[in-house]
């Protein structure tokens, strides 16, 4: 990254700190953002954080495919402000192995989509479960292809575990704004093999390009999106940014997981806007703010295989 926020005269973001994961695989790069967003940290406390969520770095990190991960990786700051300073706290690189090349998944050609494109007939309910979220838009997500699910008994199929990719994790009747191994939720895979086994081709993706989830729009087909919400005092409030939070399980790997995590159905957008239903009502976010929310848990949904 180089100075992110203002990439016309790098001048750079004048906001403090920066929380993020870089990723060529996302829909934002880095250099478009320098968000005003109070981000929450824990406890319904809230901190300003200049650049948090997972976006594309200036350089792609596929560079560094195929090296080999021993020996030293070294990774160089400069701050050339006179008149500031700063300080790296903590940083890491995270290597995927692959026992062969992995088919990254096709997005269609910007070109070919509608500018536009709104879907009616979603339809939804609050969740009857403090955290079960995920399984409230998977019933509604159901609902609308014709497959009626019973929420709580969808709840009760899926499986615990500590590792949000693979199960439930924490009681379902916990504080929401905790990250794993306490109260928390769950991912997308155990959601779709869930969906599945009630007859839906219901496919998990992380991450899932923009273009990817127009397309799905496009073609009527609403879309599971993992995005971060946020609990001021006596306020909810949905799609805003986010911290990404490296979490290592117990079978030895590691996955990102965020504070306030939430789950809405995507049912339309324009050229700045989705439009999404969360529990009962269908609302409108601008896309920049989508964007950056979906980005935190890395562009995290759940399609139809049609």
């Amino acid at each position: 990254m180089d100075r992110p926020g203002f990439p016309a005269d790098k001048n750079g973001c004048g906001l403090n700190n920066i929380r993020t994961i870089l990723d060529d695989d996302i829909s934002l790069s880095i250099e478009q953002v320098c968000s005003s967003y109070q981000v929450p940290i824990k406890d319904n406390s809230f901190s300003e954080v200049a650049i948090a969520g997972t976006y594309i770095p200036e350089q792609q990190l596929s560079a560094f495919d195929n090296e080999q991960i021993s020996g030293n990786w070294i990774i160089s700051i400069s701050d050339l402000n006179p008149h500031d300073y700063g300080k790296l706290n903590q940083w890491c690189i995270t290597a995927e192995i692959h026992d062969s090349p992995v088919t990254p998944y096709e997005s269609p050609a910007p070109g070919s989509l509608p500018n536009q494109a709104l879907l009616s007939g979603v339809k939804g309910q609050a969740q009857a479960l403090p955290l079960d979220c995920e399984s409230r838009s998977a019933v509604d997500w159901a609902n609308y292809f014709g497959v009626w699910i019973d929420e709580i008994k969808f709840y009760e199929s899926l499986p615990d575990s500590e590792n949000p990719d693979l199960g439930f994790v924490g009681s379902v009747y916990g504080t929401w704004g905790q990250l794993p191994p306490y109260p928390y939720g769950v991912h997308a895979e155990p959601v779709a093999a869930r969906l599945r086994k009630h007859g839906l081709s219901a496919v998990a993706h992380r991450p899932f390009s923009w273009d990817a989830l127009r397309a799905e729009i496009a073609a009527g087909r609403p879309v599971i999106a993992w995005i971060v919400g946020s609990k001021y005092p006596g306020y909810y409030d949905y799609v805003v940014n986010g911290i990404p939070e490296y979490y290592p399980t117990e079978e030895g790997t590691v996955t990102t997981a965020a504070r306030y995590e939430h789950t809405v159905i995507i049912t339309g957008y324009t050229s700045d806007s989705i439009n999404f239903l969360n529990g009962g009502g269908i609302y409108q976010k601008g896309l920049q703010q989508f964007l950056e929310s979906w980005s935190v848990l890395g562009n995290m949904a759940i399609t139809l295989d049609e």
